[in-house]
């Protein structure tokens, strides 16, 4: 598909996405940037995006990844898992819908990171990272600099990235 051809679906999207549920993506990432360290915020997004009708791959990733600061927020350590467990499962579904979307990738390599890996919930980094790389331009598109900056930095601190790939990103930066 040319970029012609996306660049217009995405807006048509982001149009249909609107219409229905009454916000943008552009609030959704706010809202889940602020999201990350209040809970109140957390809860009323992840009800927002329940209530979304559009079965779009980005909300659906947006969902598991809240549903994941839910367990992060979570008090009650059998509620944290229950959480996590639901979010790997809604950004796995997000990941089959729409698998070179490199922040759909970002969301649940985040996750993955700063999840213990005793939890077992840290076997697609490597995956996740491969294809972010290859699609991080994708990101720049998307993002503010200093977001991309951001998600550069956490790829290359993660020690998951090859040295070449750690080059790449940087010449992308």
């Amino acid at each position: 598909m040319n970029s012609f051809i996306k660049i217009n679906f995405f807006f048509l999207f982001i149009f249909s996405f609107s219409i229905t549920s009454g916000f943008t993506i552009e609030e959704i990432r706010t809202s889940y940037g602020k999201a990350l360290e209040n809970s109140k915020i957390a809860d009323q997004l992840l009800q927002s995006l329940n209530n979304v009708t559009v079965n779009e791959p980005l909300f659906l990733a947006y969902k598991g990844a809240t549903e994941a600061l839910i367990a992060k927020h979570a008090f009650n350590p059998y509620k944290k898992y229950e959480y996590l467990d639901k979010s790997m499962k809604t950004l796995a579904q997000a990941i089959a819908k729409d698998p070179l979307n490199p922040e759909i990738r970002f969301l649940r390599f985040t996750i993955q990171y700063y999840v213990p890996s005793f939890l077992g919930y840290t076997k697609n980094l490597d995956e996740d990272k491969t294809a972010i790389v290859k699609n991080f331009y994708g990101l720049k598109k998307i993002y503010n600099p200093d977001m991309v900056k951001g998600a550069g930095d956490l790829l290359i601190s993660s020690g998951k990235c090859t040295p070449s790939e750690v080059e790449q990103i940087k010449a992308m930066l």
